[in-house]
Formats: structure tokens, sequence, C-alpha cells
């Protein structure tokens, strides 16, 4: 009797099995199929720009839709604003598929809990996502965001998606893309940014109507030393790298591009 019963159940385990392949598999044919209708829409504008031999910008032009939008090329993702902005943002993002459902399951406990939204559980990934196809804040266009965020998985690299975010990134006004942000507001190309520096202007996307660099600046080295003094438990980085960036100084202000050519362009 105990050897039927124990065939009975091999027997059940395997339909399990089988039925879960067979449902993983149409839903992955599904996924293909709708990624080849819908294709994800990632074609972006960028400011045209003039650099020196060193490759520092001097001169640069709106886009059409009047924004700073200056390309952040993977060679100007230093290692520390990589390191920065993952550790800020989404700390698991080379760990996920572009979707981390346990902080999503948190957030929505979180959020029921406290009976309005108090977590959010976006990743990079599905910010990108987001930035790229903007749309109002619905369950339905969750679900949509979501499914982008798997297309861009499935099209780029993580290094790739996180080079379209740090393009794509708003750090108030006209100006998108840490390179824009880093000329503007600091005179540096994003790769000579201080971690003081980047983690300043990785609070401004959340705040971006009360958070203006150049006005408010005392809030922003307020709300950046609290990161800094999390990560300094964390131990995210070293006593001496926490210790400088709280005691750098935020001095900085929206400024202009360089003109350095005599050039005209439509818009600029």
């Amino acid at each position: 009797m105990k050897n039927i019963f124990k065939h009975i159940r091999s027997w059940s385990l395997k339909r399990l099995l089988v039925r879960f392949l067979i449902m993983a598999a149409s839903a992955f044919l599904l996924f293909l199929l709708l990624n080849w209708i819908f294709p994800v829409p990632d074609k972006l504008e960028y400011s045209t720009i003039i650099e020196d031999s060193k490759g520092e910008v001097v001169n640069a032009f709106l886009t059409h839709d009047q924004q700073w939008r200056m390309k952040t090329e993977l060679q100007d993702i230093s290692p520390l604003l990589r390191k920065t902005i993952v550790e800020k943002e989404d700390k698991y993002f080379y760990y996920h598929p572009g979707i981390n459902l346990l902080a999503m399951s948190r957030a929505f406990f979180m959020n029921i809990l406290h009976m309005r939204r108090t977590s959010g559980a976006s990743t990079i990934t599905m910010q990108v996502a987001r930035s790229l196809e903007p749309k109002k804040r619905t369950y339905w266009n969750k679900l949509r965001e979501m499914f982008r965020a798997l297309q861009l998985e499935w099209k780029y690299s993580k290094d790739e998606i996180l080079q379209l975010y740090l393009n794509k990134v708003p750090y108030g006004g006209n100006i998108e893309g840490v390179k824009s942000a880093a000329i503007l507001y600091f005179k540096k190309n994003p790769d000579h940014l201080s971690l003081a520096e980047i983690t300043a202007l990785s609070i401004i996307p959340n705040r971006p109507s009360s958070l203006v660099m150049g006005k408010n600046n005392d809030r922003i080295v307020e709300e950046r030393n609290k990161w800094l003094h999390r990560w300094a438990r964390e131990k995210v980085f070293t006593e001496k790298e926490i210790a400088d960036a709280l005691a750098e100084p935020l001095t900085a202000t929206r400024g202009t591009v360089p003109s350095f050519y005599f050039l005209t362009w439509p818009g600029s």
C-alpha cells in the first residue's frame, strides 16, 4: 500500500512539474510575441555637443523638446557613480530581471498597513521604462511598466540599462541626465564627480520642485547627509570616504553651458 501511495505522489508531482513547464513556456512565448508587436520605445534625442581634445564640453545645444540631454556614455560612468546610484536607487539591480518581487511585496504590505503610499519598489529598470513612456500612476500602467522593464532587460545589458537611466533621470528644470547636471551644476564631466556631488544630485529627482540646486542647497545637504550616514552604518563606503563627503560644502548653482564657438542652432 505504501508503494502505491508513493507512486501516486510521484506521478502527481510529475504532472505538476509538466504543467508548470508548459505554463512557463507559454508565458515566455507570449512575452516574445508581445515584445515583437509592442517594441519598447527607447529612441532618445540627445543634445548636440562639441568637445575639446581632452573630452571637455565647450559647446552644446538644446534638443528639439528644449531639454539639456547630453549623452552619458558608458565610459562616463565611473565606478563611484555606478556604486552610489545603485546603492541609493536599487541595490539589487544586478540580481533581478527588472522586477524585484520581494521589494514589491514589502511595499504593498507597508502601504496597506499605513493606508497610504509610504514605500515604493520601482527598480532602476522600471524607472527607465516610466521615463521612456510617462503615464499616470494607475495599476494598469504599473503592469505595463513592469512589462516594459522585462523588455528592457531582454534587449539590453545591465550596464546599458544603467546608462539609459543616467541619460533620462531629471535633475530639475529642463536638465536631463547626469552629464547635463554635472556640467551645468558642477562644471565637470560626470566621471569627475565626488561622492558628495553624486549623492547631492541623486536627491533631486525625488523632489525636483522643492530641492532646487542653488536655491535649496541647505536642504539638499541635509538629505545628502542622511544617505551618507546610512551608508556609513551599512559600511557601503569607507569611514574616510564618508567623512570627506560629509565635510564637503555644496555651493553649486545652475550655470550656463560653455559657449566658446560662435555657432547658432535652432532652439539653443
